[in-house]
């Protein structure tokens, strides 16, 4: 039986989900949430002072689900927030010593598996996965979002 556009499309949502999925354990398999994973993923790669809002831009998340994640990892002793000058209510989000070593212990190894992947695709393929993927975002954007399709 020859596939339908309708089963391309869920096999391509599969290997998302799938991928998803990967992160979703690994995260789990050290003690974190999807989203305290993210944080502290988005913290070690800008290495530098980041906001919750910024956080939430750029990881699409809610800010309720990145002020969960925040809090736990504060209470941790992760991460601390200290008011930026001038700022009203944002407030940087700084790694302790203690959220060093988390980062080191499992943010660098997932970051550098995520690298030996990506290696794995000469350089013209890892171009065209991420155009590709950007393209087919955008499209999605504009079909899913407000108003009739």
């Amino acid at each position: 039986m020859p596939e339908t556009e309708d089963h391309t499309t869920a096999r391509l949502n599969q290997l998302y989900l799938e991928i998803e999925g990967l992160y979703h354990d690994y995260a789990k398999r050290h003690g974190l949430s999807d989203s305290m994973l993210w944080l502290l993923y988005s913290l070690q790669l800008h290495r530098e002072q980041l906001t919750q809002r910024r956080l939430c831009d750029e990881w699409h998340t809610s800010p309720q689900t990145m002020n969960y994640a925040l809090k736990i990892l504060e209470g941790k002793g992760y991460v601390s927030l200290e008011p930026l000058p001038g700022g009203r209510h944002d407030k940087a989000i700084v790694i302790t010593r203690q959220g060093q070593a988390l980062i080191d212990d499992v943010i660098e190894p997932l970051m550098r598996g995520e690298r030996h992947a990506f290696h794995s695709l000469n350089e013209t393929e890892q171009g065209q996965l991420l155009s590709l993927t950007g393209k087919l975002v955008s499209a999605l954007r504009d079909a899913l979002g407000p108003g009739d399709f």
